[in-house]
């Protein structure tokens, strides 16, 4: 995970999906686009920054191939198939919406590992609708579903 704040120059970056922050400050950083590099040997961040005053554009790298989390240096451990968990897209009623429910394999947070897969299928599973799933139906005083 990774975020800037806008114009504070903060940047915070987590290895394991939050449980853990790390910060570092940049000076006048404005991101207008941050994006994940898409490589099989690089685990990277590219930003675009844009200075308003000197009306400059800036790309920022940040390689996270070689990094030192929880104190140990992570080299090359690839990850198999244990180190990941289903995870469903999050929904208002469960993890049906519309009459599908999507999910993903990813890593669990506790796991230390390069993964070098660089795009991942969802799946995607019929389920139920509900009255939930039509977003006027609240708009109504309508009696709840049964």
């Amino acid at each position: 995970m990774f975020g800037a704040e806008k114009l504070s120059g903060r940047i915070s970056f987590s290895y394991d999906q939050g449980i853990h922050w790390y910060n570092t400050n940049l000076e006048d950083t404005n991101f207008i686009v941050i994006n994940q590099l898409e490589s099989q040997n690089n685990l990277g961040i590219a930003a675009i920054n844009y200075n308003e005053r000197n009306q400059i554009y800036s790309l920022f790298l940040f390689n996270f191939s070689r990094v030192i989390c929880i104190n140990v240096l992570m080299i090359d451990r690839t990850c198999y198939n244990e180190d990941f968990e289903v995870w469903y897209v999050p929904r208002y009623h469960e993890n049906c919406y519309q009459g599908l429910a999507v999910w993903y394999m990813r890593k669990k947070p506790s796991v230390i590992c390069v993964e070098y897969r660089t795009f991942h299928r969802p799946k995607i599973e019929s389920c139920p609708c509900s009255l939930e799933d039509f977003l006027w139906y609240h708009e109504f005083n309508h009696s709840e579903p049964n």
